[in-house]
């Protein structure tokens, strides 16, 4: 995990969008010990809204000075996560580990398969 973060954050902006509480998210962060490689944390119970709220991807997008249509955001539930961020107008990776049948072209089942991803999109004109 870490290597695909430290190539990640070499080469794109990262952030975190988590719902949750804070003290909680908080502690799950720094126990995985990954904070180093984002430029913003932005969790639900902090700024007063969550996903798939439109407002926490724009606010995201806003504090890594990137706009919504350059922005991919990754995430594991496809409704708050992946439906909230392309409502938000970003670009979506589903990370579906359960390997969940649905009509999602952008998705990967492993966490190690973002960067070929990510690769694979630039090449197709979707990022």
């Amino acid at each position: 995990m870490h290597d695909n973060l430290a190539f990640l954050a070499q080469n794109y902006k990262l952030g975190i969008i988590t719902n949750g509480a804070v003290a909680t998210q908080n502690r799950k962060i720094d126990a995985l010990g990954v904070r180093k490689y984002f430029q913003t944390i932005i969790i639900s119970e902090e700024v007063g809204m969550k996903k798939p709220e439109k407002g926490i991807f724009m606010r995201a997008c806003q504090e890594i000075q990137v706009d919504a249509p350059n922005a991919v955001f990754i995430g594991d539930n496809f409704d708050n996560d992946i439906i909230g961020a392309t409502q938000a107008g970003l670009s979506a990776i589903w990370l579906n580990k359960a390997k969940i049948e649905k009509p999602f072209i952008n998705q990967i089942s492993e966490l190690s398969c973002i960067k070929d991803k990510l690769i694979e999109m630039q090449r197709n004109g979707i990022i």
